[in-house]
């Protein structure tokens, strides 16, 4: 029996270490609306979602050649707008940090974050925190581009029925 081949959603051969700027989209599995909920324009984060914001803003702190320019949480996805500011190579194993390897890191450590202290410490929702395997990334070429992205971030809440990832509630 053959698996259904996987679309493959990084450019071939295009290295993610180098310098440059990436808006990233990661949305939960199923787009469950896991972290949060917009009323009037303004994102209420669920515990989820406090635990992934947290886990957004130690990216930086974690990863010193990357910049979080803007991210929103959403109520299924989050939104980032990161800088690679230079190559930067694992002390340990020489290896190339790329920006795959980065967002794996930041998706495995909100889910365990949340998942174990959430739980622990009886902060967790009902349902644990699931991303989808893979997530969109787009690679930004130019500085008006930077622009419309940043403001398409930051004012997402604002337009969140209109958002290709707006379930209105189905499942």
């Amino acid at each position: 029996m053959s698996l259904p081949k996987r679309k493959v959603l990084r450019i071939q051969g295009y290295n993610y270490s180098n310098t440059g700027v990436y808006f990233i989209t990661i949305c939960t599995q199923n787009r469950k609306e896991l972290l949060g909920n917009i009323h009037n324009a303004i994102m209420n984060k669920s515990e989820c979602g406090k635990y992934v914001e947290y886990c957004i803003n130690k990216i930086a702190e974690k990863y010193p050649f990357i910049n979080v320019d803007t991210y929103v949480v959403m109520p299924n996805h989050v939104h980032l707008l990161l800088s690679i500011n230079e190559k930067f190579y694992d002390k340990n194993t020489l290896a190339q940090r790329t920006l795959p390897k980065v967002i794996q890191q930041f998706k495995s450590n909100s889910k365990k974050l949340y998942n174990i202290f959430g739980q622990h410490f009886g902060q967790r929702d009902t349902l644990p925190l699931q991303w989808q395997r893979n997530y969109y990334e787009h690679i930004v070429r130019n500085e008006k581009e930077y622009l419309e992205i940043y403001n398409y971030i930051e004012n997402n809440p604002l337009a969140w029925e209109l958002d290709t990832y707006y379930k209105n509630g189905i499942d």
